[in-house]
């Protein structure tokens, strides 16, 4: 009885460790695109910073999506706001832009399904 309960046992183990019983599933690529309403503006004034989230050519709804910005001299991105992606994968901020050059920068950061990606840099300047 001892050795049928190995053999199981055994056997079982061995089940788990082949390729069909592992976690095989890769996470799938993203891409993200990224526009603004305008790309010269007045100081102070609004703009429109959008995007679309897909994944092999599909939008992906329900996604986080984080707005980076980088003005001045600074070469860093810093997140301005974060925003949940509609039903197909679009996406869309406000902001107030400053005084000079700022470029801007959608992130998502991935999960287990679908990997991280950033969208292109576009650059807004204000007078």
């Amino acid at each position: 009885m001892k050795r049928k309960a190995l053999i199981a046992a055994v056997g079982i183990a061995g089940l788990a460790a082949t390729p069909a019983f592992a976690a095989t599933t890769a996470a799938k690529s993203t891409q993200l695109s990224e526009r603004v309403a305008h790309t010269s503006v007045k100081a102070g004034t609004k703009d429109g910073v959008s995007g679309t989230l897909r994944s092999g050519g599909t939008g992906l709804s329900g996604q986080r999506v984080m707005l980076e910005r980088r003005s001045g001299g600074s070469r860093m991105f810093t997140t301005v706001s974060t925003h949940t992606t509609g039903r197909n994968g679009g996406v869309s901020f406000t902001v107030t832009v400053p005084k000079g050059r700022t470029a801007y920068e959608l992130v998502y950061p991935g999960d287990r399904t679908y990997k991280a990606s950033h969208s292109n840099i576009v650059t807004v300047t204000a007078r």
